[in-house]
């Protein structure tokens, strides 16, 4: 993105300098179809609050000042390089050498509760306590994308996503994957339940000790900043909800919805879609009776 800044403003003669006006007209001409919201969706990092606050509260304290702009510019550089680091093991995965890079994430569940349809907008059933499914969504970098649908009733606990990675991996190893000589980057968010804890990290460890992978790590981005490409990929899912799946009476018709939507989703790097239904999950918080599987 920098570079196709770069060149559009050397492209502008009226511009001898790269300026913020001549990006701002690069933006607007080249990029239209570019938006931002107005107003972000997701949490706010603490940090990032607390140092706003503390920067607007000492107008009259110039040095304290501009120290809390020093501590607040060095936490943004550090969480903008923890970005860096996810991209660059996005980029080496999308080249199909001997790293993968796998970003996992779930969706919100408000927008799929059943049954749906303009029948549920009436008085008498708009307080209808509905049953509401989880989606997961993986993102195979280089290789698939892979989208999980589940009951209410199924815990969104370690052992059902250390689940929808052995899933993952064994279809990948179907498809002609050597997974033995892949390096495994593993990218969640900083949720204690699903993944950032011993049962997940024991299955990453006793994968790489029986010669399943070559190598194995677990990255978090920094708490508040944790939203990349897979938020994306469920706000484009949303809106695909929308406008095209207004009826859905089961968790069955939900997964036709999803799909559909990943047979039109613009990802050129990732060819496969795959679409599952968990029904049930093994206990792997005290190991597991088949760490052969995939």
């Amino acid at each position: 993105m920098p570079s196709l800044f770069i060149f559009g403003c050397k492209t502008r003669p009226e511009h001898s300098l790269i300026v913020f006006a001549c990006l701002r007209q690069v933006w607007y001409e080249d990029f239209p179809h570019l938006k931002f919201r107005p107003k972000t969706m997701h949490s706010v990092c603490s940090q990032c609050v607390r140092h706003r606050h503390l920067i607007k509260s000492l107008n009259h304290h110039l040095a304290a000042r501009k120290r809390q702009l020093q501590a607040y510019t060095a936490h943004l550089r550090q969480q903008y390089r923890d970005r860096l680091e996810y991209w660059a093991s996005r980029g080496r995965s999308r080249s199909k050498g001997h790293e993968l890079s796998l970003i996992i994430d779930s969706m919100d569940q408000a927008k799929f509760g059943f049954p749906r349809g303009p029948s549920m907008r009436s008085k008498d059933l708009s307080n209808f306590n509905r049953p509401r499914c989880h989606i997961t969504g993986l993102i195979l970098h280089g290789r698939a994308v892979m989208l999980s649908i589940s009951d209410h009733d199924l815990p969104k606990s370690s052992s059902t996503m250390i689940e929808l990675v052995a899933s993952a991996l064994t279809r990948l190893k179907a498809s002609g994957v050597v997974l033995s000589e892949l390096d495994l980057r593993i990218q969640s968010d900083n949720t204690v339940r699903e993944m950032k804890n011993n049962p997940f990290l024991r299955y990453l460890a006793m994968m790489v000790s029986n010669g399943i992978v070559k190598s194995a790590r677990l990255a978090c981005l920094t708490s508040g900043h944790s939203h990349e490409d897979i938020d994306q990929l469920f706000g484009s899912l949303a809106m695909f909800l929308v406008r095209k799946c207004r009826v859905a009476s089961t968790p069955l018709d939900f997964k036709e919805c999803l799909e559909l939507f990943l047979s039109k989703l613009p990802r050129p790097h990732e060819p496969d879609r795959w679409v599952i239904k968990l029904d049930a999950v093994r206990d792997w918080n005290h190991g597991s009776p088949r760490w052969s599987s995939v």
